[in-house]
């Protein structure tokens, strides 16, 4: 043969991916290998088996060829299988997930290596293909419809960059049946998500609202909840396909996007983001999401990011239906960040009649690395660590090298020295205060209802000890917080504001969207019941509290002192000794000075000085 000469054939391409393989190799790279090795190993079995020949592999991705359509399919179903069984055994640590895709048609021999479109359209598939699931052309279905006795679910016509296919699932249970067609646009955004894909989850919700009717009494099952008929979404963290741990903020960053967007429409009701993640923690099935926390709407996606190309995937599954009700695909290219999204909320807005608080929508820039470098200082902000408020200050002051004048990313820093002064690592608690001040008061200038500078100036007001403007816009901040870092600074600056029932309530609604919120806010909640009056309910709430482990710095320990200052002030001395001899003996040693910083900015400091004083003949320390 010639060296012009091409070799030719046709050939069925089977391509399978490990779903989150850079996520389990951070996690745990020892056991993702040594899984990845025992999937392998059953997937070469099963070529070996099925007459298959595996010709290229990447690690955690394989391409094999069969000559037999049908044994193609056998093998995925067999693999896919056998790979959920193995899931469900407790010595598996690190649960690898699976994607397959098959095609039919001309590749080019080279070597041992097949290339061409019949390959790269087999690719395309496996990443159209849903977690645990397989994804066919049409060329495979029409050779194997009437030789398998497996179910297909028509998806339609695909377009993926330059390959055009006509797709079907394998059915493998219900939660797979889907209804897909590809949505293109152009020059949209490279770190979060195209509100193109915000567009698709609303309608799937305004079209849940429409059809089906809302059961009032699907509620999380958290303690002192405000009842909602309000439908309830949960947002799954989105899946990064594409490897290296470097692009996991853009992920994270379309998670963010999707819950800050929807939460400001006041027909739905959306969980906090660390549900989200307690869910894809504990491997809860759509059963238990629903039966645990009532959630009727679940979204779930995959980013997927190849050289200057991004793919965002989104599902919405009715959860009291447990069925995929809106499944779809965006291609996007690189382009300028965020263009266009608040066009295309505005137009959503008005065909949906949804009156969301748009204030929350701001972003904090739209510079790419600017919003990266912020999301990550948050992530070190609210660790409440000295290690994490200087890393929170100095990410924010890299991004503020970026832009000099963005007031949000001053506002932030105003945090992190707030932070620091609490923490007892301030070099000058005063001036590192005052420089807090003045950068809230700046961000309110140009943006009176910035939430999060409102509760900031609040604070160090009250630390001042200057109360009337610590409380002077409670009212204000009570009507605009939405968003669950909001709320929870709202129902402080409440407790500070001596306002405990209004606290009571805020802390209700934020128990509400989210469940697995920091645990800080579930002790302020027993101390704002104590201080109504409510001591019976605190100390059952308490008690409740110590069933679980909370990771909150002191907030295992906290409870036990609550459960100790209240058996006090019932005269069961013995009791209060119990519980303080429990905390005692835990990791974290409070002392009085710990104890009165939670109340460093409240104006009345009757309760923390009793709880304190209370407390010493037990043992407490300054």
């Amino acid at each position: 043969m010639s060296e012009k000469e091409i070799d030719r054939k046709i050939a069925v391409i089977f391509a399978a991916d490990v779903v989150g393989y850079s996520k389990h190799m951070e996690v745990d790279e020892s056991e993702t290998v040594k899984n990845l090795r025992a999937c392998e190993n059953l997937l070469t079995g099963l070529f070996e088996k099925h007459k298959g020949r595996l010709f290229n592999t990447g690690g955690d991705s394989f391409l094999a060829e069969f000559q037999s359509a049908v044994s193609a399919v056998e093998c995925a179903v067999a693999f896919q299988e056998a790979i959920q069984k193995r899931n469900k055994t407790e010595e598996n640590i690190v649960k690898l997930e699976f994607r397959i895709g098959i095609n039919s048609g001309d590749v080019i021999k080279e070597k041992e290596n097949l290339l061409g479109d019949g390959v790269n359209i087999a690719a395309r598939l496996e990443a159209l293909a849903q977690t645990n699931g397989i994804t066919i052309s049409k060329s495979v279905y029409d050779f194997v419809k009437g030789k398998t006795k497996f179910e297909f679910n028509d998806i339609g016509p695909q377009k993926v960059k330059q390959n055009e296919f006509h797709a079907f699932d394998i059915v493998l249970n219900n939660e797979q049946k889907r209804s897909l067609r590809t949505v293109k646009g152009t020059n949209f955004l490279k770190p979060a998500i195209s509100i193109l894909a915000i567009f698709l989850l609303v309608v799937g919700i305004s079209f849940y609202l429409n059809i089906f009717s809302v059961n009032k009494s699907n509620v999380t099952k958290t303690s002192n909840k405000e009842i909602s008929d309000r439908v309830l979404v949960l947002v799954k963290p989105f899946n990064l396909a594409s490897k290296g741990s470097d692009l996991d903020y853009i992920a994270k960053a379309t998670t963010d996007h999707v819950n800050s967007t929807l939460s400001n429409y006041r027909m739905i009701l959306v969980l906090e983001g660390s549900t989200g993640k307690f869910v894809v923690e504990n491997e809860l099935t759509n059963e238990e999401i629903k039966n645990q926390f009532g959630v009727n709407l679940m979204i779930d996606g995959t980013v997927q990011i190849a050289g200057e190309r991004i793919r965002i995937s989104t599902n919405i599954t009715n959860l009291d239906m447990n069925q995929i009700i809106s499944s779809k695909i965006f291609e996007l290219s690189e382009g300028e960040l965020f263009e266009a999204q608040d066009k295309i909320t505005n137009s959503l807005m008005s065909e949906l009649k949804l009156t969301p608080n748009t204030q929350h929508n701001a972003r904090v820039s739209e510079n790419p690395e600017v919003y990266k470098l912020n999301s990550l200082a948050f992530g070190n902000l609210i660790s409440w660590t000295p290690q994490g408020a200087s890393k929170a200050q100095e990410l924010w002051t890299q991004a503020l090298e970026i832009e000099p004048n963005n007031l949000r990313l001053k506002m932030n820093i105003g945090w992190a020295l707030h932070q620091k002064v609490m923490l007892g690592i301030s070099d000058n608690p005063s001036a590192d205060l005052q420089s807090a001040l003045e950068r809230a008061m700046a961000m309110l200038e140009k943006e009176p209802e910035q939430v999060l500078a409102m509760t900031l100036a609040s604070v160090v007001h009250g630390i001042f000890g200057n109360y009337e403007q610590a409380c002077l816009k409670l009212e204000d901040m009570n009507k605009l917080a939405v968003d669950p870092n909001d709320l929870a600074m709202v129902a402080y600056i409440n407790q500070n504001c001596d306002d405990n029932a209004q606290a009571i309530k805020v802390l209700e609604r934020l128990f509400l969207i989210a469940p697995h919120y920091p645990s800080w806010i579930r002790y302020y909640y027993a101390y704002a019941l104590i201080q109504v009056g409510e001591v019976d309910a605190a100390f059952d709430y308490a008690q409740e509290q110590t069933k679980y482990s909370h990771s909150y710095y002191g907030a295992n320990e906290t409870f036990r002192l609550i459960l100790s200052y209240i058996s006090d002030k019932r005269k069961n001395t013995a009791d209060a000794k119990k519980f303080f001899d429990e905390y005692t003996r835990m990791p974290n040693k409070l002392t009085g000075r710990h104890i009165k910083s939670d109340f460093s900015s409240a104006q009345n400091q009757d309760f923390p000085n009793d709880f304190v004083n209370t407390l010493k003949k037990y043992g407490l320390t300054d």
